[in-house]
């Protein structure tokens, strides 16, 4: 990879390219590329949408960048690579069991944790950070959160109990 196509490459994946063209990065060969940039370039160019679409205005421009570099064999291959680093790196560091974190109770509930439960969980990390969420993270499906004094990642391992049964 030359030094011009290195400085031309997006310095983050959002949004990740190939889900930007909605494409399979196994299985994307030049055809299938091709044919998705003109159906997304098709749906978001200003001259051939509706006028109520409501992409971004610079959507189309992102499409177009996603089909340079993907068409491109060398800017795609580059890309790819960056774009493993980068997945991997956003990889949890760690495991840690709910049951491990310390419970945080709602002002005015039990401290015994008999009448309420927890609204949040904390764990500390080793730079004096700490691991925290909350209910309604668990209940979005948040199982990865970052320390809050560095860039250490934990995957909080939990059961879900049905209250209906």
């Amino acid at each position: 990879m030359t030094a011009s196509n290195a400085a031309r490459l997006p310095e983050h994946p959002r949004p990740d390219l190939y889900q930007l063209l909605d494409l399979d990065p196994s299985t994307a060969d030049a055809a299938a590329i091709r044919a998705a940039y003109r159906r997304a370039a098709l749906a978001l160019h200003p001259d051939k949408s509706s006028s109520t679409s409501s992409a971004p205005p610079d959507a189309f421009m992102a499409v177009a960048d996603a089909y340079r570099i993907l068409s491109d064999a060398n800017l795609r291959t580059a890309y790819d690579q960056w774009l493993a680093a980068y997945q991997a790196s956003r990889e949890p560091h760690f495991t840690v069991d709910l049951d491990d974190m310390v419970p945080h109770y709602a002002p005015g509930a039990d401290e015994d944790g008999d009448d309420e439960d927890p609204s949040s969980w904390t764990h500390a990390c080793r730079c004096g950070g700490e691991f925290s969420v909350t209910v309604e993270d668990l209940d979005q499906g948040v199982s990865v959160v970052q320390c809050s004094g560095c860039t250490l990642r934990c995957r909080i391992v939990y059961y879900t109990v049905d209250e209906n049964a």
